[in-house]
């Protein structure tokens, strides 16, 4: 709000049609941030009570959560590299890997994917400058998965190869990467000519 003070201001003292350009973008710039990523947006996640809110959500009295946090996930099958995406949480224990979405009509975590270690083919790291992922390999479906800040928007770099240590020491194979999975391509606008005759 200030800075469209100062504008104003400045407009006034000189000609104002030369600055109503530069005031319009402006307001045009300020109005369109959105400063909530849309990951914390859609999926809700307290560090603190996310253990305790997810056990009692899958109906299990007690959940050793070793490794848990905000992530975004790919789901595909073997040979692919393009699936659906997932903004989620997760959360690590000694038998499984929970993948969860958030109802807020319920206000409960649903699952998205619940990937068994014992029936884990091989998982593989892949990094691409600050994008991470961590590949869980099964015998029918690939979950690729990334680990977000706690606020969301941001990738976890450390926090996706310490989630790929730890699935190694709890006894997953270390497979060989093939690259990025990917979302689903963007829509993009179909240009289709129009010729009228005169």
């Amino acid at each position: 709000m200030i800075y469209i003070s100062i504008l104003i201001v400045l407009c006034a003292m000189f000609r104002f049609s030369r600055c109503a350009a530069l005031l319009v973008i402006s307001v045009f710039m300020l109005t369109a941030c959105n400063t909530t990523p849309y990951d914390r947006a859609t999926v809700f996640y307290d560090r603190s009570e996310f253990p305790r809110q997810l056990a009692k959500d899958l109906g299990i009295s007690e959940l050793h959560v070793s490794q848990h946090g905000r992530c975004s996930a790919i789901l595909t099958t073997p040979g692919s590299n393009r699936g659906v995406y997932y903004f989620c949480t997760f959360a690590l224990t000694p038998e499984a890997l929970y993948v969860m979405g958030w109802n807020a009509t319920t206000l409960s975590y649903q699952e998205i994917a619940t990937i068994k270690l014992a029936e884990l083919k091989e998982v593989a790291y892949e990094k691409i400058l600050r994008t991470s992922q961590v590949q869980l390999v099964e015998a029918q479906r690939v979950v690729a998965l990334s680990v977000m800040i706690d606020e969301g928007g941001y990738h976890a770099t450390n926090e996706s190869l310490l989630l790929f240590e730890s699935l190694k020491q709890m006894g997953a194979r270390e497979g060989i990467s093939e690259g990025m999975i990917n979302p689903p391509p963007a829509p993009a606008p179909i240009f289709i000519p129009v010729v009228v005759p005169r």
